[in-house]
């Protein structure tokens, strides 16, 4: 039998639309303006198509998400889901991969940042990786701070970004949408299964949102409506604005291609779309780093890792939990190509998403003894989705993943021994009583 340890916090709860916005907040960060691009690259008019195959995969993980979500409406995630249902072991290795995953998206979405506010607003006067720790920095002082703050501050990042997107996509539409209708009569690239890959990290951020639970009023009813919601909403941005570049560039794909766009389409005010990019990485930094620092200190109160990294200053915040996410978080910054960075990200979650599904699966089984409706047997699609895309991204990101991975048991292994070890200690002292 499982016993789950309910977290003591005592903060204001989110509601169905903050918790909404936290969620559009973690998929879209800046990979809505540097993939896109890519995306069209890659497959062409086709994008269309394989953004709504890849949300339909996703989707079916969102499904089991929802699933385990109501019977365990606690702070976790995926590290408390694969744990009550698979085992400790299982459980840490989950935790472990969402947790890394997790540094190395903040750094990604950072270098972003860096990126853009560098090139477009300072004439690459500072250096981006400068910008990138600045940013950091003020998110982890918004973080230590409490939930509460930093949950407004993503918030209202939110809807600055969504509102300037929105705007650029109805200009773009209305303006250019002969050019689209045009242009679909010739032929275009059409490698839709390469591109399924990278949409797959475009749609992954919804995880986040399950990792706090118990900041979420009503979880079991709100997590999974917040979830279907963000996951539609951000589909229709994508497949828009895929129509708008489309619409207004011929050639010349790649990171850049919106800014390109919005030129046309915005003029003058084509800055913009820099300033929502800009807007984008920092609200999904700081929902990663929300996410992070929940999934590692439910793991220190489960006993799975050191009780240090649960330790809370006055606030209520996990502050050894911070300050080592910090550390990884400008490791990678610094001394790491983020691109391919990336990509080992994407198969540490394809491999969470693979846990989810099975562990959805094995709940059914066990809460309806074995007879199962059609709709309980879509985690297995999920799996076998899952699997299929991840043998499209690289090899070498395959191989990185599995050794952060052994880092991770190595580590669990010997924490395990630790604790064994104290408890003979404390058998020896009572007996010797």
């Amino acid at each position: 039998m499982y016993t789950i340890k309910k977290l003591n916090l005592n903060r204001k709860k989110l509601g169905l639309f903050a918790a909404i916005l936290f969620s559009i907040g973690s998929i879209l960060g800046g990979g809505i303006f540097s993939l896109t691009g890519i995306i069209i690259k890659i497959s062409g008019y086709y994008s269309i198509l394989g953004l709504f195959v890849a949300f339909l995969i996703i989707l079916i993980s969102a499904f089991s998400y929802s699933r385990l979500v109501s019977f365990y409406p606690y702070d976790g995630g995926g590290y408390l889901f694969a744990k009550e249902i698979l085992g400790n072991f299982w459980g840490f290795i989950s935790g472990w991969g969402v947790y890394i995953s997790a540094c190395i998206f903040i750094a990604f979405v950072l270098h972003v940042f860096g990126l853009y506010f560098s090139e477009f607003f300072l004439n690459s006067i500072i250096p981006q990786i400068y910008l990138s720790l600045l940013a950091f920095l003020i998110l982890i002082v918004l973080a230590f701070l409490n939930f509460s703050e930093s949950g407004w501050f993503e918030g209202g990042l939110v809807i600055i970004n969504i509102l300037i997107i929105l705007i650029f996509i109805l200009l773009g539409i209305v303006f250019y949408h002969a050019g689209f209708i045009e242009k679909l009569k010739y032929n275009h690239s059409s490698d839709i299964i390469a591109a399924i890959g990278v949409i797959f990290v475009s749609f992954m951020g919804f995880q986040s949102l399950a990792n706090i639970s118990q900041e979420v009023k009503n979880p079991q009813k709100v997590i999974p409506k917040a979830i279907v919601i963000s996951l539609s909403f951000v589909l229709i941005i994508y497949i828009l604005l895929t129509v708008v570049v489309l619409s207004t560039l011929n050639s010349g794909f790649g990171v850049s291609s919106v800014v390109f766009s919005a030129k046309k389409v915005l003029g003058n005010f084509f800055l913009l779309i820099p300033f929502a990019a800009v807007v984008s990485t920092l609200s999904a930094a700081n929902s990663n780093i929300i996410a992070a620092q929940k999934t590692i200190q439910y793991m220190a109160k489960e006993k799975q890792i050191s009780n240090k990294f649960s330790r809370e200053n006055k606030k209520g915040v996990p502050f050894v939990a911070l300050i080592f996410l910090s550390i990884v978080v400008i490791l990678f910054l610094i001394f790491t190509n983020i691109v391919f960075l990336v990509q080992v990200a994407s198969f540490l979650v394809m491999f969470l998403f693979i846990l989810i599904n099975i562990s959805s699966f094995i709940l059914s089984i066990r809460k309806n003894r074995g007879d199962l409706k059609i709709i309980e047997l879509l985690p297995l699609l999920g799996v076998v989705f899952t699997i299929f895309v991840a043998f499209y991204l690289p090899l070498l990101a395959f191989e990185v993943a599995l050794i952060l991975l052994f880092i991770g048991v190595m580590y669990y292994e010997l924490e395990k021994r630790s604790i064994m070890h104290s408890i003979v200690n404390f058998l020896r002292i009572k007996n010797a009583r």
